[in-house]
């Protein structure tokens, strides 16, 4: 995908740099950049994304999305949008071609009782006939595939 198209879906963003590239994949985290990927610099509790910029530019990255002004090295795009996480998902939505058009999505918010909610959803939906999947604080699920969770709230 050129990052011309992704930027189209993203409101309220200002573009400084080339947007024909293409765009190779979506990352948050630096380490995993590759080759003609686009950064998300996510601010975060413990960390700023904002601080990994330029190792991700390092490791390929051609696009930085960001919520403060950067001085990018020519030949890589600024950006800027009000909140990262939501272009990050606007972007993704674009890119992978809105894989959740035709399928459901239940999100469990609130302080506590998250899991418990998930695993009795679970429970109702495959009683019901249904497939659920479930990322979660414990683990990643889908059928019989289960994968350990990185993080309580997956990006």
């Amino acid at each position: 995908m050129k990052l011309f198209e992704m930027i189209e879906k993203i409101p309220a963003c200002q573009v400084a740099g080339p947007q024909t590239q293409i765009i190779t994949g979506l990352f948050y985290d630096s380490r995993q950049v590759v080759e003609g990927g686009a950064f998300f610099a996510l601010p975060g509790t413990k960390a700023d994304g904002h601080l990994f910029v330029e190792d991700a530019i390092a490791r390929g990255a051609v696009a930085v999305f960001a919520e403060k002004p950067l001085n990018l090295p020519e030949g890589v795009t600024l950006v800027r949008v009000e909140n990262a996480r939501q272009a990050m998902a606007l972007a993704a939505h674009a890119f992978y071609g809105n894989p959740t058009a035709d399928i459901p999505v239940v999100g469990v918010t609130g302080t506590n009782g998250k899991t418990t909610v998930t695993y009795l959803l679970e429970a109702i939906l495959r009683t019901a006939g249904k497939k659920p999947a479930v990322f979660g604080t414990v683990n990643y699920r889908y059928g019989k595939a289960e994968l350990p969770s990185s993080h309580t709230t997956p990006e």
